[in-house]
């Protein structure tokens, strides 16, 4: 339980260091492909350092974009206000670390 609990904060720093890449990007005002990639190539990139297997992690990775996706237009995540408190993170996090 302990271990999950390390990997699930490591996680989420790393989830909020990504988004900080993203609120820094003023060129673009939708999730296009280019946004798409960049997240997932960072989340990865991040990710492989918890010791999470890369066919989790890139399943973690792209469930978690989903889920932002569908809670934010990159627009909004470009925001200087823009703010995910950790329960959100936590909230968008846990079906991609349990799925069914």
């Amino acid at each position: 339980m302990k271990k999950k609990t390390i990997i699930l904060f490591l996680i989420i720093s790393l989830l909020a260091i990504i988004l900080t890449y993203f609120l820094t990007q003023k060129n673009n005002q939708d999730w296009g492909k280019e946004e798409q990639k960049s997240f997932l190539t960072d989340c990865l990139e991040n990710i492989q350092n918890t010791g999470i297997p890369e066919d989790k992690s890139e399943k973690y990775c792209k469930c978690m974009l989903n889920n932002i996706q569908k809670k934010w237009s990159f627009e909004q995540t470009e925001k200087e206000d823009f703010f995910m408190d950790v329960q959100t993170m936590l909230e968008l996090s846990e079906p991609c670390l349990n799925p069914k």
